[in-house]
């Protein structure tokens, strides 16, 4: 049966001006044609949901989540937890960000997120469309290795897959966990070529991998058909994952001109995550270390943070909108839109804001063009707004509708006929 959405307004992902009056034709999980109310043919048959007074939108994308069910930012808690009752608790995150409007993510770091995609493909259980890594690489030393364990402990933990990443030395072990990664059903690698924030032993400028690593990895990546994202902060990282061409640099803290060049001429997205920062800077915060490192680092990469991403943005750099939230309060699922009010924030229009988590977004995860417009062909993932939000991009937080392959999965406040 063809289902007909009506809407007031129409702003379909692709940066063009909004449509007014739209209406989409939706056959199964796919949009069959898009145009004006008075340009589609509506069928006696046909459902028609009435959605007047509302902007319509492609479904939302967050490019960089944990979708990992922990219940802290402890790491301890995160390698003791059994991945199958992290997947379990996973599932509420899931449904809370489909219900939020995002219908499409990448998961970057963790195995529980492998097995709640298939799950999802499966229509076990309601979800968000899932890009996943499983687990993220370093080096021995880098930025998520316990220290606090002796390197025997962590390798048994590494095969109990419980470890939010995989340790590999040497291009020949970067290459074969590529493979295994492949294997156990990633869609994408995420590799650590910095430390990072909350990380005692790994400030967020030292440099990860070497260029011969980090150039393993992602050729090896590539060869196989998948994408990579590197966490990076430093610049002498930030560089040696460009060089090596990884496809999006996930912070980005330190940029500077020869990077940004760089970012450039490759076509390198930057996913800024400007939410976690936010988060992260609130010391009294449920689930969040309170440490002195922590938050000192915090404190002294959020300026360098926003003056890397003007210069990349001002530079022309492609951005895509991700919030690295992991599902612990602040940073709780269903309150992704959140990044997309810190770029307008930053700078970016709202409309370059709502592209970001939109088609710039499904670019960049490689969804392809099925995802992240409204358009004849798409997958009929789309949402729904009461009022503007090229006005107030905030409205993105309490969408009213939420249609993803073609089934409702929130309808407030509409008439189907």
């Amino acid at each position: 049966m063809t289902t007909i959405v009506r809407g007031k307004l129409l702003i379909d992902g692709t940066g063009n001006p909004p449509i007014a009056d739209p209406a989409i034709a939706v056959e199964g999980d796919t949009i069959s044609a898009v145009g004006t109310a008075g340009e589609i043919q509506v069928d006696r048959d046909a459902r028609v949901i009435d959605l007047s007074g509302m902007t319509l939108l492609p479904g939302l994308i967050d490019a960089h989540i944990h979708l990992e069910g922990w219940k802290t930012m402890d790491l301890m808690d995160w390698m003791t937890t059994p991945v199958a009752v992290s997947a379990l608790r996973a599932t509420a995150d899931a449904r809370r960000l489909l219900e939020a409007g995002f219908t499409a993510v990448r998961c970057l770091g963790g195995a529980a997120s492998l097995y709640l995609k298939q799950a999802i493909e499966e229509g076990v259980i309601q979800g968000p469309r899932i890009v996943t890594s499983g687990r993220s690489f370093i080096q021995t030393s880098g930025g998520a290795d316990p220290w606090e364990l002796p390197v025997e402990c962590v390798e048994v933990l590494d095969r109990l897959e419980q470890t939010l990443a995989d340790t590999v030395d040497g291009p020949e072990e970067c290459r074969l966990g590529v493979r295994r990664r492949l294997r156990e059903g990633a869609d994408c690698i995420k590799i650590l070529t910095t430390g990072a924030v909350h990380s005692e032993h790994n400030p967020p400028t030292r440099v990860g991998f070497t260029q011969e690593e980090t150039d393993a990895l992602v050729d090896e990546a590539h060869r196989l058909g998948l994408k990579v994202a590197a966490h990076a902060h430093g610049t002498a990282g930030i560089r040696t994952a460009i060089l090596a061409g990884v496809d999006t640099i996930e912070h980005g803290s330190y940029l500077d001109e020869e990077c940004i060049e760089l970012m450039l001429e490759r076509g390198t997205y930057l996913v800024p995550t400007f939410s976690v920062g936010r988060c992260n800077l609130d010391p009294g915060a449920d689930g969040l270390p309170d440490t002195e490192y922590g938050l000192r680092q915090g404190r002294e990469i959020r300026g360098a943070h926003r003056r890397s991403f003007d210069q990349a943005y001002e530079a022309g750099v492609k951005i895509a909108a991700g919030t690295d939230f992991i599902g612990v309060p602040p940073m709780k699922h269903g309150l992704n839109a959140m990044e997309l009010e810190c770029l307008v924030e930053a700078g970016m229009s709202s409309m370059e804001a709502i592209v970001a988590a939109t088609s710039s977004a499904a670019d960049a995860i490689g969804l392809g063009a099925r995802a992240g417009t409204v358009a004849a062909d798409g997958w009929a993932d789309f949402v729904a707004v009461e009022g503007n939000p090229l006005d107030r991009i905030r409205l993105l937080s309490d969408v009213a509708f939420v249609m993803k392959a073609g089934e409702v999965i929130k309808n407030r406040a509409t008439t189907v006929e």
